[in-house]
């Protein structure tokens, strides 16, 4: 959230465009699209979908850590989740 305070500060929200990687591995071309219509150029020339530093990660391997972390990042998230919803963004990011 610091970061995109930082840059809130001297971009309009309009300027902004939020992403999450889960958007880039999931709905790889429409998001490369969304992006080049906000950067408004040409999405022709595309490379194709790649995976990359891809792997499998058992989800629920270490729970004890993943609590850990979920209550350290608690607030710095819920901050977050504010300053996007002042944005005019509703993300539905598993992890925020």
């Amino acid at each position: 959230s610091r970061q995109l305070k930082n840059l809130r500060r001297y971009f309009a929200d309009q300027q902004i465009l939020l992403i999450d990687n889960s958007e880039l591995l999931e709905k790889h071309a429409q998001t490369l699209q969304k992006v080049c219509e906000f950067l408004n150029v040409s999405a022709a020339d595309l490379p194709q979908a790649e995976k990359v530093f891809s792997g499998e990660y058992p989800r629920n391997a270490y729970p004890l850590l993943r609590r850990i972390l979920t209550i350290y990042f608690r607030f710095k998230n819920r901050e977050l989740r504010r300053q996007l919803n002042a944005m005019g963004y509703s993300p539905q990011w598993p992890w925020l």
